[in-house]
């Protein structure tokens, strides 16, 4: 039996939450839980209002109590089928947790509102009351960490994946909830973990759940994509754009891709699908450029699944025979688990991790692990994208850098980096003590956003703590690149755009090779680039005690970046790569297409099948009724039945409306195309016996006339002839 939750006073609580806390009990405990059966709806709806105002004068410290109360009365409930009971609990749990919530965010309290959302996310399908309140008071909560993005997010990521797990063994997932939980656990691993390979095992069970979730919601037996094309034919080539804004640096491998294949118009096609962060006077210029450019934005669509439901329509209509996504974040997830396109590809530039069905290939800018990043049997292809030296290194900003200098030590020469400040590790800011104690003119600087306490940890226990600073804000890299006068790379997660605009305004950067991230070497000076810390502090020390080093390692560092910014190798790769990928996928996807074309047939015969034996069973029904003269017996409902939260939301069911009339489109297409295969196979047996009449009569019906002459004058039997 469920305990008596206001049989004693908790520790802590004051009279008031004691009160609530036993008149809670009340209604839940002894004779009244006996009596809600019989309760109209009015009462019961007045008895809950009741209750969920209790809950306001309970203490915070009970609330962990109730909550715990609640959770093991919904299991025993659940188990003896006390359906008034559990729903009880069930509302009574939920508004528990949001009064939890609602304190914590009011109050600005990140450790406490992570608690309130983990009791959220902990609640099993069976202990949800009431979905859509259920996944509204989740993203709530989950929205105030997005919306600060130094928020300890991080403090929530074993929760969430963990949800995400459970959440994705239900028979008909909520892609809605499955993808707010999945776009934050990303979040919260990639911008709060410093190793790539450990961003991998945290992400690895979540994320392969989320896209098995995903692939199970596309309805079965739905054809495979639009065809490839046959060899030598215009390749349609979509691109997925998370980033379609210059002033985000996801959009860099966006603007050169396009620029490469709309200069092909013999051979690609090339369409934008941007759903992210989206500058309109961008599209715009690649509109100009040739491409065909979609915008499925989130100020237009604010429903996950719609999102879904939009793209998928849109590529009925600007089909595509590759797709490429720059991120792996869970709209991409779901396109590519429900076979958006014959050929996709993973242009990885951000977290490498990604598990997700129907991965055809990667290209792998860091170097990663396949296994480790579960890229399963993808082909994998090294790629890096020219350097826009342009934008890398742009007009300078006197203002900006006298605004920026002001914030650093003052009579040093300057050493540092700028980064999100979870790249910062322990083992680099002994490094960069080691330099800073050998060379005393010089100071160390590192700015960026995100909320690293381990660095002024470090810094106020340091020898040369005098001469480090750290600035906790967004920084401009223009501006630092022409502060510094060296540039110190970050490890093991090692540094991206910044290493770019630091080598292209001519400053030099030293680099230690991170096995995390092993390509990223090539884009780094080959003669500053240490194996070990050693290595890096050697370097570093060299370059600042030696005005030659230094004034060569400028130099070296200019020509690099003039080297990178290339574009022929780039170019080659693509292309090369994308018709290659074409190639290699036409045979499994036309193995594929007449599977599905089979199917459908088999669909017909089995449908019509079903329709048969359904109206016999219906008349075998009516005749029973006519022999026995019985009227059907009325259905009663079952006062103990446990009402289910239907976990199919009107989300969910507006997709699969969806889904059911592109089945129908695809399967009348392919009927079609069935059709016109069989009347071209009946035109040519008749264009053939046509043929064979042509040349065989002329010389058949003379004889027959000599044949039919001779039986008439023979007294042959005439009747036969009429």
């Amino acid at each position: 039996m469920p305990k008596e939750t206001g049989s004693a006073v908790r520790p802590g609580s004051g009279l008031g939450g004691h009160v609530a806390l036993a008149a809670i009990a009340g209604l839940l405990d002894g004779d009244v839980n006996r009596r809600l059966n019989h309760r109209t709806p009015e009462a019961w709806t007045e008895l809950m209002d009741v209750a969920i105002t209790l809950i306001g004068l309970i203490e915070p410290a009970e609330r962990e109590f109730l909550i715990s109360d609640l959770r093991e009365r919904i299991a025993v409930h659940s188990g003896q089928g006390h359906a008034p009971l559990l729903q009880a609990c069930g509302a009574l749990l939920f508004a528990t947790i949001r009064r939890a919530a609602e304190d914590a965010t009011a109050a600005g309290d990140a450790a406490a509102l992570a608690a309130a959302l983990g009791h959220l996310l902990a609640l099993t399908v069976r202990e949800v009351y009431d979905v859509a309140a259920y996944q509204q008071l989740l993203q709530d909560g989950l929205q105030w960490f997005w919306d600060d993005l130094d928020r300890p997010a991080d403090i929530l990521r074993d929760a969430v994946g963990d949800a995400i797990i459970r959440w994705a063994a239900v028979d008909q997932p909520m892609l809605a909830l499955m993808g707010s939980l999945g776009d934050f656990f990303n979040f919260s691993v990639f911008r709060f973990e410093p190793s790539p390979v450990r961003q991998c095992k945290l992400a690895m069970a979540p994320m392969a759940a989320l896209g098995e979730a995903m692939a199970r919601s596309a309805l079965p037996g739905r054809p495979t994509a639009r065809p490839v094309p046959t060899r030598g034919g215009v390749i349609p080539v979509g691109y997925l754009a998370m980033g379609a804004d210059p002033k985000d640096a996801l959009t860099i491998p966006l603007g050169h891709i396009a620029s490469i294949l709309t200069a092909l118009p013999g051979r690609f096609r090339f369409s934008v699908f941007a759903w992210g962060n989206i500058d309109p006077v961008f599209l715009d210029k690649l509109r100009e450029m040739g491409a065909e450019c979609h915008e499925v934005s989130w100020r237009t669509l604010s429903s996950f699944v719609a999102h879904i439901v939009e793209i998928e329509r849109l590529l009925r209509h600007d089909p595509v025979s590759v797709l490429i996504s720059d991120v792996n974040y869970s709209l991409p997830t779901a396109l590519f688990a429900r076979r958006a396109a014959p050929v996709q590809i993973f242009l990885q530039g951000g977290m490498a991790v990604w598990p997700v069905p129907n991965l055809d290939a990667v290209y792998n800018s860091w170097g990663s692990d396949p296994v480790q990043a579960g890229w399963g049997e993808a082909r994998v292809q090294y790629f890096a994208t020219p350097w826009d030296l342009n934008a890398l290194n742009p007009p300078v900003r006197p203002e900006e850098v006298a605004r920026e200098g002001a914030s650093m030590p003052q009579g040093f020469r300057l050493i540092g980096t700028y980064c999100r400040l979870m790249k910062i590790t322990e083992p680099f800011l002994r490094a960069v003590e080691r330099i800073l104690l050998a060379c005393p003119d010089v100071a160390f600087v590192v700015g960026g956003s995100g909320d690293n306490p381990s660095i002024r940890a470090f810094i106020a226990g340091s020898p040369a703590r005098a001469r480090m600073c750290v600035v906790e804000r967004y920084v401009s890299g223009h501006s630092w690149g022409r502060l510094l006068e060296l540039f110190l790379d970050t490890w093991p997660l090692t540094g991206g755009e910044s290493v770019r605009e630091t080598l292209a305004k001519g400053c030099p950067v030293v680099a230690l090779h991170s096995d995390e991230m092993p390509a990223l070497d090539l884009q780094r000076d080959p003669a500053l680039l240490a194996m070990d810390w050693d290595g890096f502090v050697a370097h570093s020390v060299r370059l600042l005690q030696s005005p030659d080093e230094m004034l060569a390692a400028r130099r070296r560092a200019a020509e690099f970046a003039g080297r990178w910014a290339d574009p022929t190798t780039f170019r080659d790769f693509l292309v090369n790569s994308i018709e290659m990928l074409v190639d290699e996928r036409r045979p499994a996807v036309r193995a594929e297409q007449a599977a599905a074309l089979l199917s459908l047939r088999d669909a017909k015969l089995e449908g019509a099948a079903a329709r048969l034996m359904q109206e016999q069973l219906e008349a075998a029904e009516a005749l029973h009724q006519a022999l026995h003269e019985e009227e059907p017996r009325a259905t009663l409902p079952n006062p103990t039945a446990c009402p289910q939260s239907d976990p199919r939301s009107r989300e969910f069911e507006l997709l699969d409306e969806a889904q059911s009339l592109l089945h129908e489109q695809d399967r009348m297409a392919a009927e079609i195309g069935l059709l016109r295969q069989e009347m071209g196979w009946l035109t040519r047996e008749l264009d053939r016996t046509r043929g064979s009449m042509r040349s065989f009569l002329p010389h058949y019906l003379p004889r027959l006339s000599q044949h039919v002459r001779k039986r008439l004058w023979r007294g042959g039997p005439r009747a036969d002839l009429g």
